[in-house]
């Protein structure tokens, strides 16, 4: 008799979804590797995104001579609409072809300021969409940021950037892209 109370109680807490896994199931997924040694003082070995239920996680790791947690900034540029001819464009080597649609920053994204932001390209700037905290990780950083920030939560490309903050209110040149320039963006599907 009471092992059938225990394998009714186990019944009931699964179709309740407990005693289950309960993390959310990632949906969307990027990641990529760029060669240690490419950039300069902010160098990039490897990056994700995974996207959760409500949640974007973002991270970043650096060669270890090239990891400095109060002065590195780094981009996750995404083209949500796959179309080059709609966010923001420039004409650097990293970035030909490709119309920014939203970026995540982590680490120091101004003077005093280290955290991770979301912003969206809006009527020809970029607009602060959502804040979070970033957490520094071996190398690198990490934040978790609403997947709904972008304004897109379907398919999109990757691609990131790593500056080195040199002072108060100057930053370095880009010191590293990934992929590196001429090559394609990372599918986050």
């Amino acid at each position: 008799m009471m092992r059938n109370r225990h394998r009714l109680m186990a019944a009931i807490l699964w179709a309740a979804g407990c005693g289950g896994n309960t993390e959310p199931e990632t949906t969307l997924s990027a990641s990529l590797t760029d060669p240690a040694g490419d950039g300069g003082v902010a160098d990039v070995v490897s990056a994700a995104i995974d996207v959760a239920g409500n949640d974007m996680i973002v991270r970043v790791v650096f060669t270890p001579g090239s990891f400095h947690t109060d002065s590195m900034l780094v981009q996750f540029n995404l083209d949500t609409d796959e179309n080059a001819a709609t966010g923001y464009t420039t004409a650097n080597p990293g970035h030909v072809g490709f119309g920014i649609d939203c970026m995540i920053e982590l680490g120091k994204y101004a003077p005093t300021t280290k955290a991770a932001r979301v912003s969206r390209w809006s009527n020809g700037v970029f607009i602060a969409a959502a804040n979070a905290t970033l957490s520094t990780i071996t190398n690198g950083y990490e934040a978790t940021v609403p997947a709904e920030a972008c304004d897109d939560d379907g398919p999109a490309l990757l691609k990131v950037d790593a500056f080195r903050q040199l002072g108060t209110n100057s930053y370095s040149t880009r010191q590293d892209w990934a992929p590196d320039p001429g090559q394609p963006a990372i599918p986050l599907r």
